[in-house]
Parts: structure tokens; sequence; C-alpha cells
């Protein structure tokens, strides 16, 4: 753990399994003060806010010397954040990696969160999206501020490179929550009956969502060539992906997604579709970028890999420590700290 400040987390949950109006529970996690509120659950939004506000304020008042708020959740918790800046002089600055800033799915926020956001955003000292792209779609939601791009973290000791076992099976895999509209799940699955045709021996694994989601495509495909395997610890997801020959994201829309991260400090290469962020962050060594819903650019892709394998184990990790390690993403973050104390 790479810690360069004290911290102490707040974390406000709604939950239907408490009956009590002072659920609260601290501990020591990793050397982090952890504060989590378990607020009773209403469908009364203006109760439920008097909940999380009272709650809140319990939970803080047990906190001393704070000096500055990083905000995780713009909405609705910047609206603490925002509290403790006018009224106890506070500086707060926002993490930030929705993709419901991006279109169409900014059009799904409600007018009072807009409003809510725009004030909240105005206040920060800084808010820091993950990616170049990300700030672009939150400055056309309206979302004003001091912006300074900080990308997503890697544990670069947990995905490191391993010397794979040559089975004479190239290894797919894709890691994600399997929503068809954001993944486009069944394109791979389509790519993957016409990989059968091209590639001899090939695994594909797709971990963290339900097989059961896709019956109908799975029905289609040798099922010993695709493998579904739900959730599982970030430790086994690290094995995975040393083990795999190509990491590939299919997505129609993304940020800067951890898992791309983590495959290049496992030393894997990449395929994804140019979207969001990804390109900010994406050595031209280090895969291919190809085209949304494209799936004869995947197949063709997949084949060439295949044929011509990606090999920058050590070059990989080595960018995924500079740019993603605990150490470089608290250093810039340690910066930015400063920065706003010193402006106080």
């Amino acid at each position: 753990m790479c810690q360069l400040n004290k911290v102490s987390v707040i974390h406000l949950v709604s939950d239907k399994s408490t009956n009590s109006k002072n659920n609260i529970t601290h501990e020591v996690i990793n050397g982090i003060s952890t504060h989590i509120a378990y607020v009773k659950f209403t469908k009364n939004p203006l109760l439920k806010l008097y909940r999380f506000c009272r709650l809140f304020l319990k939970v803080y008042n047990t906190i001393k010397d704070v000096n500055l708020v990083h905000l995780n959740t713009l909405f609705p918790m910047g609206i603490f954040a925002l509290y403790l800046k006018k009224t106890k002089k506070i500086p707060f600055i926002i993490s930030e990696h929705w993709t419901g800033y991006h279109l169409p799915n900014r059009n799904k926020i409600s007018l009072l969160k807009k409003h809510i956001s725009r004030l909240i955003t105005s206040y920060a000292s800084y808010v820091c999206p993950v990616s170049q792209d990300l700030k672009n779609s939150m400055q056309e939601c309206g979302l004003k501020g001091n912006y300074k791009i900080v990308p997503n973290m890697v544990d670069t000791n947990l995905f490191t490179p391993i010397k794979k076992i040559d089975d004479k099976t190239f290894k797919i895999i894709h890691i994600s929550n399997h929503l068809d509209e954001h993944k486009n799940i069944r394109g791979m699955l389509n790519v993957a009956k016409k990989l059968e045709d091209e590639i001899p021996n090939f695994e594909w694994k797709f971990i963290g969502g339900k097989e059961s989601d896709y019956k109908k495509e799975i029905a289609q495909l040798n099922s010993t060539k695709v493998k579904f395997i739900a959730h599982i610890p970030h430790s086994e997801m690290a094995k995975h992906l040393q083990e795999s020959e190509i990491f590939v994201l299919f997505s129609n829309y993304e940020n800067l997604p951890c898992v791309i991260l983590e495959s290049f400090s496992c030393g894997v290469g990449v395929i994804s579709t140019n979207v969001g962020g990804i390109n900010e962050f994406f050595p031209d060594s280090f895969g291919h970028l190809i085209a949304k819903k494209d799936e004869n650019e995947l197949l063709n892709k997949l084949v060439e890999t295949y044929k011509h394998p990606i090999k920058n184990k050590e070059k990989m990790h080595q960018y995924a420590i500079d740019n993603f390690s605990k150490i470089s993403i608290a250093k810039q973050f340690n910066e930015i700290y400063s920065s706003c104390l010193n402006h106080e």
C-alpha cells in the first residue's frame, strides 16, 4: 500500500437489512481509517437525504484535523464536500471515471442532478477525470472547473509478467461486467464462431458475467473453445491475464478501463475498440485499436496476433509502473493536494 498522507475514508450506503438509525463501523484497513455508515433504506428521497446528512455529520465529527476532501463520487456525495467547503473552508478535489457523462447516457441525467453537479464542480479545487475524453464529455455537460487528468491505478506488484508454458493453445481473454449494450459480448461471440475456421486451437475466456445471459449465442459455438467464468477475486484475475496471449475489449463506449492497464502490466497485448480515452494511454506496439462494432476487423487482428504475437512484456510492465502504479498515482495526487493547500 502506497500512502503519502494520513487518510480517512467515509462511505455511506443505503442498506435494506439494517433497522438501526446509527449502524456505523470504524476500522483500520491497510493503514487507512475506514468509516462505513449503513443508512436505513427508504424510498422517500427527502427522508433519505436527511438520513445521509445526519450520519455523514456523525461520522465526520469523529475525524480530527481534516485538511482536504478527496471526493470519489461527484453526486450526491459532493453535496457534503460542498458543505465542508462553505462552512469550514476545507478544499476538495474530485476523481471521476463514470461513463454516464458520455452520449447517449448523459441524456438520462436529471436536470436537478446536472444543476447540483455543476455547482459542485465549480467549487472544486481540481476535477480529475481519468482521460481527456472524459474531461471533454464532462465539460459538454456544463461541468466547468479546474481540470487535471489523473489516470486509473494498477497494482503493478500483483499484475506482473510471467513466463508462459507453450501448450499450443492461443488464449484470448475478456474481463468485464458482461453488459452487452456496453461491452458488446454478442459481437465477440460472433467473432469467436468465425475464429473456429481461422485458428485450429484457441480458448476464449469471458470473465465476470453469467453464461446464462448468452445461451443462444453459446449454443452455436464449440463450447470447448469459449468458457464463461463468473466473478472472481482480483488476485485470480491476475493469474488468468498472465496466462493469456491477448486481451480483447470490444466496447461501444469507455473511459480508461483498468483491465487494459492491468493487461499491459502483465505484459499481455490488447485488442480494443478505439473509444473513450483508451487511445490516450495505448502505445502502438502494445496491441491494436479497432473501430467499434467492426467484427471483421476484430477477427483479422486476432488472426494477425496469432501469427505474429505481441512481444513487449517488460516494456509494457515498465510503462504500467511509470504511469499507473500506486506510487505514480500517489505522487500525482500528492502534488494536487499540495497545490490545493498552498492556495487556500
